[in-house]
Parts: structure tokens; sequence; C-alpha cells
């Protein structure tokens, strides 16, 4: 009885190898990019390591950005009303002839200009 037992495992492993490797799975041909891809998607730590990637260029962008010199052109005009009064002021005396002097604000101050240039 063991003979025949004996005699038939070679028939049953290669029936048992017959019967598994119909059933595997067929393989599947990737490209570089598909692979790369469905790493991508899968992997948490490629995840994180891109989006730390992607807030590196970010930051580099905006500190480009910073150091791009800055042009600021700024003018003003101001016209004051011609219907201010003159002011006099006694600012002394005379040494020759003692007669008092005066000083006078206010008499032609209507047109200002203020223009200015600022690079940073």
């Amino acid at each position: 009885m063991y003979s025949t037992i004996l005699k038939r495992i070679p028939i049953i492993a290669l029936s048992l190898m017959i019967v598994t490797s119909a059933q595997a799975q067929q393989t599947k041909r990737l490209t570089l990019q598909e692979a790369v891809d469905m790493g991508m998607t899968t992997s948490h730590q490629l995840v994180i390591s891109q989006a730390k990637a992607d807030a590196a260029v970010a930051k580099y962008k905006q500190q480009f950005g910073a150091s791009i010199p800055q042009i600021s052109l700024n003018s003003q005009y101001q016209h004051l009303s011609t219907n201010i009064q003159e002011i006099q002021f006694q600012t002394g005396a005379d040494p020759v002839t003692h007669a008092p002097t005066y000083g006078t604000i206010g008499v032609s101050i209507h047109d200002q200009f203020l223009n200015s240039l600022s690079i940073s």
C-alpha cells in the first residue's frame, strides 16, 4: 500500500504545480513613469518628501521675489492760496540811522513741489 502511494507522490506534486501555476497572477509590465506614479500615490513617505520639496521651492521663489529691487517715484504739487497776508515783524534797528528794520513772511510761497525717488 505504501509503495503505490509513494509512486503517486510525484504525479500528485506535478498536478498540484500545474494547478497552482494556472491560477497564478499574470505579470504586468509597467513603464518607468507608471512605476513612479504608482509609488508616489501609495508611499506616504514619498508624499511627505514631495510636500517638503514643494515647500522649499515656494520658499525659494518667495525669497527670490523679495530680492528684486523695488523702485518708487513720488511727485507732489501743492498750490497755496494767493490771498495769504504778508506778515511783517521787527528784526532790529539799522546801526546807522537807528530806524527799525522789518522782516517779511509769506510773500511768494504759493507753489510748492515735492519730488522723491526711492530705490531699495
